[in-house]
This record gives C-alpha cells, structure tokens and sequence, in this order.
C-alpha cells in the first residue's frame, strides 16, 4: 500500500502569543522568584496538532509500513539485458519475489519485466534500430519524422550567415553596398588583427536607425596597440565602414549579416 499521508492541522486561537504568569514563590530580595507559565490565549477556534511523542511515533510508523510494503527497499539493483547493476550487499531486480516485482507495476496492471526484453511496445517503442549507423533519426523516430525535419530546418536556417562587406584601409571611411538584409536578424562587426579574432558586436537589424553607428574596439596589453571598428547603418542595402588599428601593421574588419 502507499505511504498513508497525514493532513496535519494549525492550532488557531484568539491570542497564540499571551501567556498567564501565576506567581508561586514571590522576589524577596534573592532576585529570582518561581512562577507557573500557562497558555491564555482566549478562544480556541482549532485545537490542532501537537508536536508530540504520539504524533511522531505515528509518522514513525506510516514511513515503517509504506517502506515494508514496498518490499523493504530491495529493489536498488537493474538489470538490463546482459549488465547487472547492483549495490553489494542488496538483491537485484532477478532476487525479488513475485510479490515484490508487482509493488513496481507501471503499466496499468501489467508488471513490465525489464529483464527478458518483453516490455510492452506502447511504452519503449518496437521499431528496431540496431542497423541505424549512420547518425540519423529516420526509423528510430518515424512517429514524429515531420517534427523533426521541421527542427532541422529551423536549424539550417538560423545558421545561414552572409558576409556583407570587409576592408583593411585604415584611418579612412569605406563605402559598402550589399544586397537586402531585411530578411535577416543581426548585423555582425568583427574586427581582428591578421589571423586573430577579437570580440565581435552583434546587434539586432530591426532595432538599428539610420545613420545608426556600431563600435567595436580592442585595446592590447601593450601600449598604443589597438582596433578600433566602426560601422555606420544607412540601409538595409548599404553603410559605410571606418577602421583605426593603433600600432598594429596590418588589421580588418568585416561585416556579417546573420539569421
């Protein structure tokens, strides 16, 4: 049988806090005196639980009962097919009394014997997969192949990205046309210096204006090194790009637009 769940209760009463103090020894002169401290707290509207022995010995027993029924915690070892996984000293899944095995029952009734491959097929599937080798889903996932081509596509298409326009010429503003991106998402500005990446910017197309300018820089550890990457949105077709690259002898910024 289940664990018999206990609905436990408030005590709710007018004054929860006030207390009686009755005197029983009164100070005189030795500082202390003796009283009695009992609850004075007006109408009792529910008496409730008590933290009690009998409260708690009760719960004792519910755990000790629910835990016995469900074969005393036996079942910590799993087989499945030829691998025996178990915990020394406990019994494994094959140890266990008929009695025991139907304390695990998931299958409306029907006990699923994880040992001998005879699970029912409407709750792993029949469909065999042992020939699939060449890292695709069909077969193992025909039931739902339209939902999973739907997420490949997905997939494809927010990988597609397009470089716009790119320039080495420092210290001078560069013109660029490319063709519509309003159909895509981001705009990606990367700088670098030869054939080291720095921090690209990506910023969100729609939520750029005209005349909108995009900076990237970098700063090196050494003194006057640096990239400084400048794009200026004019539209969705063109912009202008403005490189400053510090003492580094060569360096390049390119554009991308991204979905």
């Amino acid at each position: 049988m289940a664990f018999n769940k206990k609905t436990w209760v408030d005590r709710v009463v007018e004054y929860p806090l006030r207390r009686l103090l009755t005197i029983i020894r009164p100070d005189e002169g030795s500082g202390t005196m003796v009283t009695d401290i009992q609850r004075e707290e007006g109408t009792i509207t529910t008496a409730g639980d008590a933290f009690s022995a009998a409260n708690m010995n009760d719960l004792e027993d519910r755990i000790e009962s629910a835990f016995n029924d469900a074969g005393g915690g036996a079942f910590v070892g799993v087989k499945y097919h030829a691998s025996l996984v178990d915990f020394p000293g406990y019994p494994c899944w094959e140890d266990l009394t008929t009695a025991q095995k139907e304390k695990f029952d998931i299958n409306n009734g029907a006990t699923v014997n994880f040992l001998d491959d005879e699970a029912p097929s409407d709750i792993i599937g029949d469909t065999d997969i042992s020939s699939i080798a060449d890292g695709t889903l069909t077969g193992a996932v025909a039931e739902h192949e339209t939902e999973i081509n739907q997420i490949k596509s997905d997939v494809s298409d927010m990988g597609d990205v397009v470089l716009l326009a790119q320039t080495t010429t420092a210290n001078s503003s560069v013109a660029v046309t490319f063709p519509d991106i309003s159909n895509y998402r981001y705009l990606l500005i990367k700088p670098g210096v030869d054939i080291s990446i720095m921090s690209p910017t990506m910023v969100p197309i729609k939520a750029l204006t005209v005349g909108e300018a995009i900076n990237c820089y970098y700063e090196a550890s050494s003194a006057g090194y640096f990239v400084r990457a400048t794009f200026t949105y004019s539209s969705t077709t063109s912009g202008s790009l403005y490189l400053t690259k510090g003492s580094y002898s060569s360096a390049y910024v390119k554009v991308y637009a991204v979905k």
